[in-house]
């Protein structure tokens, strides 16, 4: 799995107890915005795009969660699909987020 939180579910199944994933999902959304802002530092994204690639890229982060949860236990999906499915999710709601605010 990516460095995204697994759904509370799934991490309670594993830990034998529930946990907060709150760490996680800050340290997450707190890598995705240095990682847009290095891309806008760097001039290979505009700054208008950093929000909604760090939005796009939570909602991602959320869906892989969920299906990891749900998928990869059983074995429906394994790591390398679920990563093209969260940066698929990911891509498209960036786009989508950044068409809509332009």
């Amino acid at each position: 799995m990516n460095d995204c939180s697994e759904a509370l579910i799934y991490i309670a199944a594993a830990a034998g107890k529930p946990r907060s994933p709150v760490h996680r999902e800050s340290s997450s959304c707190f890598s995705a915005a240095a990682l847009a802002g290095l891309a806008v530092w760097l001039s290979v994204v505009p700054g208008s795009a950093m929000m909604p690639i760090v939005i796009g890229s939570t909602i991602g982060a959320l869906a892989e969660s969920l299906l990891a949860a749900t998928f990869e236990p059983s074995g429906v999906l394994n790591n390398d699909a679920l990563n093209l499915i969260n940066t698929a999710i990911a891509a498209y709601a960036a786009v989508s987020i950044a068409g809509g605010l332009a």
